[in-house]
């Protein structure tokens, strides 16, 4: 994929519009924010699958446009973040970029452009093994913890897809035996199956069933929060330095919401074509040097529902320093 330098936008709560001035915002002035969260990978020497994220614009997305290299390829619905984009040439590189599409025909600016390269054309008309003991957990009232032992191929195993009522609903391409199911709704009961897909395209047969009903009343569940967040105060005495680790929800997230002493601070826009480690940030903050704050973080999940907060961390302001200190 192409490299693209990570970069970081803060925007305070009068100035919240900001955050899409990523790509162009004067083409979407009037219509919905860029999708983010743009991948792609090569399923099988003459297709690939693309998924994004829900752009926030949210109810008022009525469709969403692929390109490929420069032109239109597919579009689905407002409430579909993936396609599958057949009749590609094996190892043959292609670049994608994704756009929203309001009920009034307003157009969002581009995502940024990904670039994939599809898997060189072999026979292979052995499909994988089928997975075995897939496990669901409720993690919330909005999402699905899925869990299943690795298929086995003769060329290797490229994905694995997530159907519900036997239709696919999200796709797992780092080898990953475990994904983080999003966008379900409080006190209904869902039935997952796994599919394993090769290079050649191949399907194995569908796991066995596993029921869950997520947990009634709102909010993401613990696993939808980011990790590992730290907070150290700065030498200035007046900001604090913050990271964290993104949710492991198959998407990368890169938009988050920090909250600082129990109200709302900042948003941030974090975005790169490759996974970084952490999430790190510059918080400035008001009041005297040596005070106390406490810090959240809530990153926004594939589905565009905000996830869990973290759980709250403390740190203290560097106190301020004399000139004959």
């Amino acid at each position: 994929m192409r490299r693209i330098a990570p970069w970081a936008a803060l925007t305070l709560a009068a100035t919240l519009s900001l955050t899409a001035c990523a790509a162009g915002a004067q083409e979407g002035a009037n219509g919905p924010e860029a999708p983010s969260g743009l991948t792609v990978h090569a399923g099988t020497a003459t297709s690939v699958h693309v998924m994004w994220n829900r752009a926030d614009a949210g109810e008022d997305v009525s469709a969403y446009e692929v390109h490929r290299d420069g032109e239109r390829v597919a579009e689905v619905s407002g409430e579909t973040y993936m396609v599958d984009v057949d009749g590609l040439r094996p190892s043959s590189a292609y670049t994608f970029t994704v756009r929203a599409e309001d009920g009034d025909g307003n157009l969002s600016p581009f995502s940024r452009e990904v670039t994939v390269t599809t898997l060189s054309d072999q026979p292979d008309e052995k499909p994988p093994t089928r997975p075995e003991d897939l496990r669901a957990r409720a993690d919330g009232s909005r999402a699905a913890t899925l869990t299943w032992r690795e298929a086995s191929d003769d060329t290797g195993v490229t994905s694995y897809d997530v159907l519900q009522g036997g239709t696919a609903i999200h796709s797992v391409t780092d080898g990953s035996t475990t994904t983080l199911i999003t966008g379900l709704r409080p006190g209904t009961t869902y039935r997952f199956t796994v599919r394993a897909k090769d290079a050649a395209g191949n399907l194995s047969p569908t796991s066995d069933t596993a029921t869950l009903t997520t947990d009634k009343g709102d909010g993401g569940g613990e696993n939808t929060a980011p990790t590992g967040l730290r907070v150290e105060a700065a030498d200035d005495g007046k900001h604090l330095e913050l990271s964290w680790a993104p949710p492991d929800t198959g998407v990368r997230a890169t938009t988050y919401e920090i909250h600082l002493d129990g109200e709302f601070a900042a948003t941030l826009v974090w975005d790169t074509d490759e996974a970084e480690e952490r999430v790190t940030h510059r918080l400035p903050v008001d009041g005297t040097p040596g005070t106390r704050h406490t810090v959240t973080v809530r990153a926004k999940l594939p589905d565009g529902h905000w996830g869990a907060f973290t759980p709250p961390h403390t740190a203290t302001t560097a106190a301020e320093k004399h000139p004959h200190e």
